[in-house]
């Protein structure tokens, strides 16, 4: 089930990420088993995907998990890099 969030601005990278590859909403919500009107809230800052199904998202869209949760949640996700930069 997606998570609620709040109101953010609309998450365009995922709908880049979906056009290149050519899907519909409702094409990407079947490859994830989602609706498409649950991918439209994930593009629009509505909700996020839920931790089942983030993985299934970054495998249909050539990223990783990590990468996804990077973009999801700027700056409150940091990479390896950069807690090795900061303990350095």
């Amino acid at each position: 089930m997606a998570k609620k969030t709040a109101r953010r601005r609309p998450v365009t990278f995922l709908k880049e990420y979906r056009l290149s590859l050519g899907l519909t909403l409702e094409a990407l919500g079947r490859k994830v088993g989602r609706s498409g009107s649950n991918v439209w809230g994930w593009e629009n800052s509505v909700c996020v995907p839920d931790a089942a199904t983030m993985p299934k998202l970054a495998a249909v869209l050539g990223v990783s998990t990590g990468h996804l949760l990077r973009k999801f949640f700027p700056g409150q996700v940091d990479s390896p890099r950069r807690r090795k930069a900061e303990a350095a």
